[in-house]
């Protein structure tokens, strides 16, 4: 009598590679569901607030603000020329949410809050992504990103309308940082690439902090014991370079 086969699962079915993470994509709208409903508990309270300090030069009386049609004046200016005040910043993604703002809800300042609360959200939803693709952990990813949701020292930068620079430039710096990991870990794909640089390049354009990135993604190779893809990670420091130039 022969042997009887025995059925056993094939290990490419239980580890499909850095896509396995994000095969179940009713678990990540969980979490996105989850997210959104503490984030607006918890910050429901910001979304009757009143423009405050320098709102007033941002905002409400920033005229380039006013009229779509000055975004080359946006992005050829200083962050509060608009308002006439002088930073010596150049933040123009940020000015240009706010002029999108108005043309939406004009001076209510319950749609600008409304925005930084789901800013905020959504870089939540991206702490969650890129841990995620880091660890392959889902519920380390959960917890991960809950606590950055909850945690108080990001209370100014949400409820500050001004403060929005802060959600708006992480958020676009962890998706930066999420298609470099995906462009280092899989076969290449050019929109990768493109959605990489441009993330990056609009995050520049929002706060200057996020000049980082390059140092956390060393760190990120460092960690995983990961060889560098230097091809990718200096696209990203002339990326940076352009900025500086421009």
């Amino acid at each position: 009598m022969g042997d009887i086969p025995i059925k056993t699962k094939d290990p490419k079915s239980m580890h499909a590679g850095p896509l396995h993470f994000y095969n179940d994509k009713v678990f990540s709208f969980v979490v996105l569901l989850v997210l959104t409903v503490i984030g607006f508990t918890i910050y429901s309270s910001a979304i009757n607030g009143h423009f405050i300090w320098d709102d007033e030069y941002l905002v409400e009386n920033n005229y380039y603000i006013k009229d779509l049609g000055n975004t080359a004046k946006i992005f050829t200016s200083d962050f509060g020329a608009g308002g006439g005040k002088h930073y010596g910043f150049y933040r123009p993604l940020q000015i240009t949410s706010y002029a999108i703002d108005y043309s939406l809800w004009k001076l209510d300042a319950r749609g600008y809050h409304l925005v930084n609360i789901t800013l905020h959200i959504l870089t939540a939803f991206m702490v969650f992504a890129v841990i995620g693709l880091i660890f392959k952990e889902r519920i380390l990813a959960l917890l991960t990103s809950l606590l950055f949701l909850v945690h108080p020292v990001h209370t100014e930068a949400v409820t500050y309308i001004s403060g929005r620079g802060d959600p708006l430039g992480i958020f676009l710096m962890l998706a930066a940082m999420f298609l470099y990991i995906r462009l280092t870990e899989g076969p290449f794909r050019w929109f990768y690439l493109a959605g990489m640089i441009m993330a990056y390049l609009l995050a520049l354009f929002t706060k200057e902090s996020v000049v980082f990135l390059p140092v956390f993604l060393l760190l990120y190779h460092y960690t995983v014991k990961k060889p560098v893809k230097w091809e990718y990670f200096f696209t990203l420091i002339g990326v940076f370079f352009a900025y500086l130039l421009f």
